[in-house]
């Protein structure tokens, strides 16, 4: 919890870049960020290769929350990468060492989803058939040329559980 008594620069990292100090922080920061979202991407890859749906919406929220600690750090990162490359180049070449560990996690992530998304929309294209073919009723001719008995039509209903 926030101390009420503390100044803003003290309860939240600074928004600026004017010396070592704050590069590095600045640098340390990104590298926390990175090394948990990758490990959040990882934790997500093992359940989607699992097909254990349920503990994937747990993770959606640390997912926003790293992402967006990321997204800000970067944006003041590009802001001030002069004076960070020039302040802080050991850092700054141990977050490239860190995003390289994170894009492979997120190949491999993205494959993963790309496997259960092509699975899903397989399911769902079996389902929609199977539906189609219970609508359409009977192929048989009836008495004058008509196809199936009147009446013979019957609804298919399909309910989908969004929820994993």
């Amino acid at each position: 919890m926030t101390n009420p008594d503390q100044a803003p620069e003290q309860t939240s990292p600074r928004l600026t870049i004017s010396n070592r100090a704050d590069a590095v922080g600045l640098c340390n920061r990104l590298n926390d960020c990175i090394t948990s979202m990758t490990e959040v991407l990882s934790n997500e890859t093992n359940l989607l290769q699992q097909h254990n749906t349920s503990g994937i919406e747990a993770l959606q929220s640390e997912k926003l929350k790293y992402t967006q600690a990321y997204l800000k750090d970067f944006n003041l990162f590009k802001e001030h990468a002069a004076l960070v490359g020039s302040q802080a180049p050991v850092e700054v070449n141990n977050v490239r060492k860190i995003l390289g560990a994170f894009n492979t996690t997120l190949q491999q992530n993205l494959q993963a989803l790309a496997a259960a998304k092509s699975v899903s929309e397989s399911v769902v294209n079996v389902i929609a058939e199977a539906a189609r073919e219970a609508k359409a009723g009977p192929t048989c001719y009836g008495a004058n040329a008509h196809v199936g008995v009147e009446g013979g039509r019957r609804a298919a209903a399909i309910a989908v559980d969004r929820k994993f």
